[in-house]
């Protein structure tokens, strides 16, 4: 692997390995953008088999965060700590501390936050020798994510459809975890037709039961003659196999990297299928998090994380006049907004400490 290379590829700014002797911390933090301000920093604990896995996730991860956090008009760049542990045990407590004292040492360039799966203690660890944390606790998370996923959706039922009337549309839910079960129930709010599968028959049966969504087997979400699909699950979902069995005008969910690859974009603009970027639409927690650090009401985030369906209409215009992927066209977005706000602010990096 080209080291310096692989950073200079994305415009990465820096990547700091640590590794702690008496601790047994083995970690990298990478800070791939800080004009907008300072990069949030997901923490990723992980068993990577390789270092260099390790490494190149680091990266991908810190770049994808500057791209979601560009083009939904956050003040913060891309950033993303990695730990290689087993993340069942986690990191010690020593060797969190240890990361907590680089993470104050970057004064204030890199805020560190949570993602699913990241164990409490570590956040508690790291709280204790570093202020630059904002968190959210899973739930409130869901809820902002599943929120903001609602306001893009009209933003798409208006481009395909021509209305934005959610009860004259019927979705295909794929996944009914945190945030998928409530993004149904906002849509069953409304009067729309929803089908839901997971894994978790279980989970699928407590929320047909308190929504009247329908069940449908994980097999057949693809089949549905559902004008929306909404992939809340697992990445890479839609693909070469997948993507010709959808009946759907529209592919928008909350998903990561619900595209297997850029084939999968072209595969779905081919077919005619409008295509929300996921790291456009399942901003909403990223939203509520930048005003969160400025201690902004519910209401103001609220009105906020609705701002993701003029994000989306911004995208489908975008790719209509360029004549390119919808995904191309929110990455072009994101790299102007960051390129003109760094030329009429050039300090627009500068660290501002947390709340607290």
């Amino acid at each position: 692997m080209q080291l310096f290379s692989s950073l200079a590829e994305f415009g990465h700014e820096q990547l700091t390995l640590l590794a702690g002797r008496a601790c047994g911390l083995r970690a990298l933090i990478g800070l791939n953008d800080t004009r907008p301000g300072p990069v949030l920093a997901p923490l990723r604990v992980w068993p990577y088999a390789a270092d260099a896995d390790a490494f190149a996730d680091t990266l991908r991860r810190a770049r994808a965060l500057s791209v979601k956090a560009a083009l939904a008009g956050t003040d913060f760049g891309g950033g993303a700590i990695t730990v290689i542990a087993n993340p069942e045990q986690g990191a010690t407590e020593a060797a969190m501390r240890t990361l907590g004292r680089h993470v104050a040492g970057l004064a204030g360039r890199l805020v560190v936050t949570d993602e699913p799966g990241t164990r409490p203690e570590s956040l508690a660890w790291l709280s204790r020798e570093t202020t630059h944390l904002l968190t959210l606790d899973e739930d409130t998370r869901a809820d902002w994510t599943a929120l903001g996923a609602w306001h893009g959706l009209r933003a798409c039922l208006g481009r395909a459809l021509g209305h934005e009337d959610y009860s004259r549309a019927s979705f295909a839910v794929q996944g009914a975890g945190r945030v998928g079960q409530r993004l149904v129930r906002l849509l069953r709010a409304t009067g729309a037709r929803v089908w839901v599968s997971d894994l978790n028959d279980a989970r699928t049966e407590a929320l047909v039961a308190a929504t009247g969504a329908e069940a449908v087997p994980m097999q057949q979400i693809y089949d549905l003659p559902a004008q929306v699909f909404c992939p809340c699950a697992m990445s890479g979902a839609l693909n070469e196999d997948t993507i010709p069995r959808l009946r759907a005008s529209i592919v928008a969910g909350t998903a990561n990297d619900a595209l297997k690859n850029d084939a999968a974009a072209a595969l779905l603009a081919e077919r005619g299928i409008l295509y929300a970027p996921d790291f456009a639409i399942n901003a909403g927690d990223l939203v509520a998090i930048s005003l969160l650090r400025d201690s902004a009401s519910r209401a103001d985030i609220e009105t906020a994380v609705s701002g993701i369906a003029a994000t989306l209409d911004r995208v489908f215009t975008r790719a209509d006049s360029d004549r390119t992927l919808v995904t191309a066209a929110a990455a072009r977005l994101a790299a102007e907004r960051v390129a003109a706000l760094h030329a009429a602010v050039p300090a627009a990096g500068r660290s501002r400490t947390p709340p607290g």
